[in-house]
């Protein structure tokens, strides 16, 4: 099961396109959207509101729903409106090949970017550490370089944490950020900022971070990573990046 959300900035527009269909078998017309918001300790579910045909979802951002986020669910899934934790509540966006939501990313100078918009179920239960290179995704000559750490827990609970910009080479921490849990967190980077021995850690938390470079003209291009191994091959794969890991968290302890 996955999850959808938005992301959100100054001067920027979010939209979101949940598609109803799956990439295999027949739609199935009683599927619904449902919203997931932080209560009084506890996630309140409601069918979500919005725009839709007989594929699609549509969704738009604003300062009341930007960290609200999304799944699809048949009513009969969603037994309560108020629960304790988030739930695996079916199998619907499990597919091969990956089942796709679109992020639309819109900014005031008629600039637009979109990517994928899914959170897997399995990650909300997940606590670790996160470490991502700024290098791999932005870039330094343009007007603008940001990075959104979207997080989603399955606890309804915003926890402060602290996020570093690490310097490998230096072994020392350049800058350090303030991020929350089941929100979306985004960090301005300088263009000095940006080298191949830089990372961004975070100890303790996990989300989706997604890159987002933007030029003088309002040109944007968004891309998100993928976990580090990913990367590498070989049958060491997991060693090195275990090694890069605790490398980077020394360094911030």
């Amino acid at each position: 099961m996955n999850y959808f959300f938005f992301l959100s900035g100054p001067n920027l527009d979010c939209e979101l396109q949940i598609p109803r269909f799956r990439n295999s078998g027949k739609l199935i017309p009683e599927i619904t959207l449902f919203e997931v918001r932080i209560g009084k300790g506890y996630w309140r579910i409601e069918e979500a509101i919005c725009k839709c045909d007989k594929n699609f979802y549509y969704l738009e951002s604003n300062k009341e729903n930007k960290d609200y986020v999304y799944f699809l669910a048949l009513p009969s899934d969603v037994n309560s409106k108020q629960v304790k934790n988030l739930y695996n509540y079916n199998s619907y966006t499990q597919t091969v090949p990956d089942y796709r939501a679109n992020l639309c990313l819109t900014n005031r100078n008629g600039g637009f970017t979109s990517y994928q918009s899914e959170y897997p179920f399995k990650m909300t239960l997940q606590r670790g550490s996160l470490i991502s290179s700024v290098s791999t995704l932005l870039n330094k000559n343009v007007s603008s370089n940001s990075i959104f750490i979207k997080n989603i827990f399955h606890e309804p609970i915003n926890e402060e944490y602290q996020a570093y910009l690490v310097s490998k080479k230096e072994g020392k921490v350049l800058k350090e950020y303030r991020i929350f849990s089941n929100s979306t967190n985004k960090i301005d980077l300088l263009p000095e900022d940006i080298c191949v021995e830089n990372y961004i850690v975070a100890k303790g938390f996990l989300g989706i971070p997604v890159y987002l470079s933007k030029n003088e003209s309002g040109y944007m291009s968004m891309e998100h990573t993928h976990p580090p191994h990913s990367n590498i091959k070989g049958k060491n794969q997991f060693q090195l990046v275990s090694k890069l890991r605790n490398e980077l968290l020394e360094i911030v302890n």
